[in-house]
């Protein structure tokens, strides 16, 4: 069965913290987005994938940089796994309630039509617009810390079971 990380970026992986080093001392973090990444929570990321054998696919506002510079960031930070897709994006209104939700539903549905086995997957976001249906697959982060072990346990036990 395949599996799947949808994956937002900012407070999961681009973090509080992350972002307060970039603007100290260690301010040579800045990567290939110009933006630094919490090298911990990408640790955690990684151990995800290694124990799951999960592909990703972008949530983030981020995708609208490209597949192309995402992928391109994941060799930068030598993270694991691979980036094998970004959502759709669906214009609607800001105030309607879950876009990214729809997103994710709309992405499945084109890539895993009726009748094809449906992959198991797990949201990794710090926000909450999401399916009532997908509750059960969402780990919410801390946009402060991003990914932890807790929620890395979290998620293998989902994509995993």
């Amino acid at each position: 069965m395949e599996r799947l990380i949808f994956l937002d970026i900012d407070g999961v992986l681009n973090t509080r913290r992350s972002m307060q080093q970039m603007r100290g001392p260690n301010s040579m973090m800045r990567g290939y987005t110009g933006l630094s990444l919490d090298l911990e929570a990408v640790q955690w990321l990684n151990y995800i994938v290694d124990n799951s054998n999960a592909d990703i696919v972008i949530t983030s506002s981020w995708k609208y940089k490209g597949l192309e510079t995402m992928r391109n960031m994941w060799t930068e930070y030598a993270m694991h796994g691979y980036v094998k897709d970004i959502t759709p994006s669906i214009q609607m209104r800001r105030d309607l309630f879950c876009m990214r939700g729809m997103e994710i539903l709309k992405w499945l549905s084109e890539n895993y039509p009726e009748g094809k086995e449906q992959p198991r997957y797990v949201i990794l976001d710090d926000g909450d617009d999401f399916l009532p249906e997908q509750a059960e697959m969402l780990v919410r982060t801390n946009a402060e810390v991003g990914i932890t072990k807790e929620d890395a346990a979290k998620a293998i036990n989902i994509l995993t079971k």
